[in-house]
């Protein structure tokens, strides 16, 4: 189970006949599915705790593995400076875009760059054409994607909410600075805190603050924490996989072929 959709339904039609319907359509679909699985995985724990409120018979908590093109490629140490952040997602309500703006506003010395497409589109096209901080890329590759990461400093995810949070996953691969917000589901694993630049109530704009009055060797700890962490992390969450993977294949091919069995006693 990766999305909540019951969060997106109360974010964009709150307390709304539609955000009604659409929420139990969602409920019952899923709740359907998980009377007839044996177990739901997720990265999450609150997604976890969705899943067994619409009947799921058992969870398992399993990690989000990274992409080769964000392991192989060699990379640039982290200069230790905040003069560039990135932004890569759905240009959508639940991204918290309008903090994006705010801190675009508050750090014209800061080049900021937004790459992805959605329905905030043009609001960020009107915007890089009336700030010169900022770059609207569009909709970039994977392959791309990786690229523009390593010529930034930061990588930003103001998100509302997040199951995960991938990318931030990505970006501390890469040794960057990586903002969270606590609605990002990346928050919930704690092994993974030290790498990691929250984004608490005060908002985006005070924690860019923050980090600008670290010396550069502090900004750069933090990167060289961020990458150590990701790494070890797809090692593990690689093993889990398999481990699940194996466990899976060697429970069904244990089960006996009752349709073969019975043929066999008829006979």
């Amino acid at each position: 189970m990766h999305t909540s959709f019951e969060q997106l339904t109360e974010l964009y039609w709150p307390d709304s006949l539609r955000g009604k319907i659409v929420e139990n359509y969602f409920k019952l679909s899923n709740g359907f599915l998980f009377r007839h699985t044996e177990a739901v995985l997720g990265n999450a724990e609150p997604i976890l705790e969705q899943a067994l409120a619409m009947g799921a018979p058992d969870t398992r908590l399993i990690g989000t593995p990274l992409a080769s093109e964000f392991i192989n490629p060699a990379y640039k140490p982290h200069r230790g400076t905040l003069e560039s952040c990135l932004f890569a997602g759905r240009l959508a309500k639940e991204k918290n875009i309008e903090a994006l703006l705010q801190s675009v506003a508050d750090f014209p010395e800061i080049k900021f760059s937004i790459a992805g497409d959605g329905p905030l589109r043009e609001q960020i096209i009107k915007a890089s054409s009336q700030h010169a901080n900022l770059d609207y890329l569009g909709w970039l590759s994977r392959e791309e994607l990786r690229k523009t990461l390593d010529q930034h400093d930061a990588l930003l995810l103001p998100s509302h909410f997040e199951t995960f949070g991938t990318v931030a996953l990505e970006a501390m691969a890469r040794e960057k600075l990586v903002f969270v917000s606590k609605g990002c589901g990346i928050t919930h694993w704690n092994r993974l805190l030290p790498g990691l630049i929250i984004i608490d109530e005060s908002g985006l704009s005070r924690a860019i603050k923050h980090v600008l009055r670290k010396t550069p060797d502090e900004r750069k700890e933090i990167a060289s924490t961020a990458n150590s962490l990701a790494i070890a992390w797809n090692n593990d969450v690689l093993n889990r996989w398999n481990l699940i993977i194996s466990e899976t294949i060697r429970d069904y091919t244990e089960q006996p072929d009752t349709e073969n069995s019975q043929s066999e006693k008829n006979q």
